[in-house]
């Protein structure tokens, strides 16, 4: 049995080199999106599992699938201003369910239905199976059936067609023009007339959120590839071609490992060894990941307290078991033919058999330290790689072939 400390791994810590450039972002607040959402996607999707939790899509959405069904034993953060469902392109042929499932046995992920899209929703249904209902489309809504009731709030920048809205209740505010058997509530149609920027008013806010929740995980990203520290706590024991991590925490609030993707190419089991709740970040160095092993159905409870964070992949692929702890890969196309259990944000996303996003997103606390100012990047870079070069020299032994 090979046992090391983290920082004694091959990488050496000379990979910061190939750490990220340095996001305009804030990295509390991409923390913060880890709690909030289940799957951030910044490109397209094509969705074809269910997601548990919210989602939030940078780009287009189709495909057919449920948004928002939860858990009844992992849960995520609450927050009322943030919809089930969020995408900053369109939804196009698509069948998509939005719910407000339970919450880990402690309510429900949100108050109601709600979807936002800074788009247009065409060919598409757009279903949703909770109450308070809350849909906002920049654009125009097509092919879908709406039913308005007492509570619920649409809001369309464009027109709407293609369907029929049934409204018995509620409220409707439509750019243009609608159809539909209206019994009761409020309408308000044509507002675009004599406002041309009021499908840009609805859409601009979504838009927004997008683009900032994008700029702060890849800041998140770059400040968890900047962790480091003299002494590490925290190792790993190999036996055969099963890993174990211990993690234990380095006095700042968090345990921290640091690996090649490599260094996992022979690992078949992974089993996670914490004690209490102490955040624990992996980091993750290379710029095609595939990660073939099976987890130990144990690592379950630490699902809410461990990033994995892949610095600079581009492609992800995860075809074990199940997958525990969440994904921080916002530069990757993840392919996933298991469930992941935990928070995950990749550049796209595929999903392919048995690929689904189940809830455990994040719920840990870090005190980040700020990233490196540009000028301070290659002082670090080249003590760190010579602090890696020792380290190997004394480790010759166990070093990976």
């Amino acid at each position: 049995m090979l046992k090391r400390s983290s920082l004694a791994i091959a990488l050496g810590l000379a990979a910061f080199a190939s750490a990220p450039a340095l996001a305009s972002g804030d990295a509390a607040a991409g923390l913060e999106a880890l709690k909030n959402y289940n799957l951030i996607v910044l490109g397209d999707v094509n969705l074809k599992h269910d997601v548990e939790g919210k989602m939030l899509v940078g780009g287009n959405l189709t495909g057919a699938s449920q948004v928002g069904i939860g858990n009844s034993s992992q849960g995520q953060t609450k927050n009322a201003g943030i919809p089930v469902l969020t995408v900053g392109g369109n939804i196009s042929n698509a069948d998509i369910k939005v719910h407000n499932g339970s919450n880990g046995g402690v309510g429900t992920i949100a108050s109601g239905g709600s979807a936002s899209v800074a788009g247009n929703v065409s060919n598409s249904w757009l279903t949703m199976n909770s109450t308070p209902r809350t849909v906002t489309v920049g654009g125009n809504f097509t092919g879908s059936n709406p039913n308005i009731g007492n509570g619920d709030v649409y809001t369309i920048g464009g027109s709407f067609s293609g369907g029929t809205i049934n409204q018995s209740g509620g409220s409707l505010n439509v750019g243009g023009t609608a159809s539909g058997n209206f019994n009761g509530g409020t309408r308000n149609f044509n507002l675009a007339s004599g406002n041309s920027g009021y499908a840009a008013s609805v859409s601009a806010p979504i838009t927004a959120t997008v683009t900032k929740v994008s700029n702060d995980v890849r800041a998140l990203s770059t400040a968890l590839a900047s962790l480091n520290m003299a002494s590490n706590p925290s190792g790993f024991d190999i036996t055969g071609t099963a890993m174990t991590l211990n993690a234990v925490d380095n006095g700042a609030g968090y345990a921290l490992f640091s690996f090649n993707a490599a260094d996992f190419a022979s690992i078949n089991s992974l089993k996670y060894n914490f004690s209490g709740t102490t955040p624990v970040i992996i980091n993750v160095f290379g710029t095609d990941v595939n990660l073939g092993f099976n987890s130990d159905g144990a690592n379950q409870a630490n699902n809410q307290q461990v990033i994995w964070n892949f610095v600079n992949a581009e492609t992800l692929n995860f075809s074990g078991n199940i997958f525990y702890g969440s994904v921080l890969a916002p530069s990757a196309s993840l392919l996933i033919h298991t469930p992941i259990e935990g928070s995950v944000v990749v550049g796209r996303y595929t999903d392919g058999n048995g690929g689904e996003i189940h809830l455990g997103t994040f719920n840990g606390n870090l005190n980040l330290v700020p990233v490196p100012e540009p000028s301070t990047w290659a002082m670090m870079i080249m003590g760190l790689g010579l602090t890696g070069l020792a380290m190997r020299r004394r480790a010759k032994t166990v070093a990976f072939a």
